[in-house]
């Protein structure tokens, strides 16, 4: 199983700030989630890019380089996330509107309510397809520590950026409690909390957390109106793109001549040029009735990018074990529409998922909040 990459999530769509609607960013986030599918459907269904027949070149190479992109879609939800996460909380203790226990139980929610329901199917498929695991790897992967003091788990191994989440929200959040908090107990204890997020980081490949909080920047310049933001973005971004794949490993293309470059100035360059892409789209108003439509549709598919990550990997095994997801070693009209099909099937089945968890979310945040008054 590839472990490429997996969007993590990102809080409710529609957000506001100053009375401004991020009406781009929803659906740029279903299309980061989108990518994620592709990037690891594509792995499981179609032999490497060598091994693959086309009867056209142009249309393989297009296909493999739109598939391939599923790590930097990940440094997309990173951006968004530090963007509308840690960026809006950081207005929010400015203004002296933050609520340390109000963001720690909203933080909670969000990743665990599809979470838990999501690892315990993929550690059922395990059990009833045979999937080798280990039950320490499974419970140290629901406490987000994969990449930290395990690897990410063996039957949905694209976890592994779900941990980086967790950690920049608990450092984000212990950070705005800290400065803000007048008593000694939680003086105290938010600062115990920065310093595991540090030992925690210390074992986590940190550019990662550059790249949110060029997310969580991007949020202040929103309101940037300079004509050169636009081409500046671009550039930025298609330069990280470039340098990402030279960095990256790839057993089709020797890349040894470009061992010099730095895979973390590729990240960071990267990670710059969608901030400032996601700054500009968050300037940017929707004037188009066609434009506005197509973000009604991303913004209602967005709602589910979440579940999507979650469920798109336990989705493909259980479509390779049903014998619905073959292997392709032709790229032609035929393969291609069987690719189309698994995807749906993906997605439809992550929508499934998201009626049955990850939508009641607020409904078992408003429990906490009552369980917390009452106590």
């Amino acid at each position: 199983m590839s472990m490429s990459a997996q969007p993590v999530e990102i809080d409710a769509t529609k957000l506001k700030s100053a009375g401004k609607t991020y009406e781009y960013l929803d659906s740029l986030r279903f299309l980061a989630a989108l990518l994620v599918v592709l990037n690891h459907l594509r792995v499981n269904q179609f032999a490497s890019y060598s091994e693959v027949q086309a009867s056209s070149a142009a249309m393989k190479t297009v296909f493999f380089c739109i598939t391939r992109v599923g790590l930097e879609a990940v440094m997309l939800f990173f951006v968004l996330s530090g963007f509308l996460v840690g960026g809006i909380s950081v207005e929010r203790f400015m203004s002296g509107k933050f609520d340390g226990v109000k963001y720690f139980i909203d933080r909670f929610t969000r990743i665990y309510t599809p979470f838990v329901p999501a690892l315990s199917i993929t550690i059922g498929l395990c059990i009833w397809y045979g999937i080798p695991f280990a039950w320490p790897e499974a419970l140290l992967n629901l406490a987000s520590l994969q990449g930290i003091l395990c690897e990410p788990f063996s039957g949905n191994t694209s976890l592994w950026s779900l941990s980086y989440e967790v950690w920049f929200y608990l450092l984000c959040g212990a950070l705005l409690t800290l400065f803000k908090a007048e008593d000694a107990r939680t003086k105290a204890l938010m600062f115990l909390l920065v310093c595991v997020c540090a030992l925690a980081f210390s074992r986590m490949q940190i550019p990662y957390l550059f790249a949110w909080l060029i997310g969580l920047a991007a949020y202040f310049l929103r309101r940037l109106q300079v004509w050169f933001i636009w081409p500046t973005c671009i550039i930025i971004t298609l330069s990280g793109l470039v340098l990402m794949q030279l960095t990256s490993r790839s057993e089709q293309i020797d890349l040894a001549s470009y061992k010099y470059l730095d895979r973390s100035f590729a990240i960071l360059c990267l990670a710059l040029g969608l901030g400032l892409l996601v700054a500009a789209l968050a300037h940017l108003q929707v004037q188009s009735p066609t434009l506005a439509r197509i973000n009604r549709i991303g913004g209602s598919l967005s709602q589910f990018s979440y579940s999507l990550y979650l469920l798109h990997i336990p989705a493909i095994v259980v479509l390779r074990h049903t014998g619905v997801l073959v292997r392709h070693e032709q790229l032609n009209l035929h393969s291609l529409a069987a690719y189309a099909g698994n995807t749906c099937l993906i997605v439809g089945a992550s929508f499934g998922f998201y009626l049955l968890f990850e939508r009641h979310t607020a409904k078992v945040r408003q429990l906490l909040y009552c369980r917390l008054a009452q106590s």
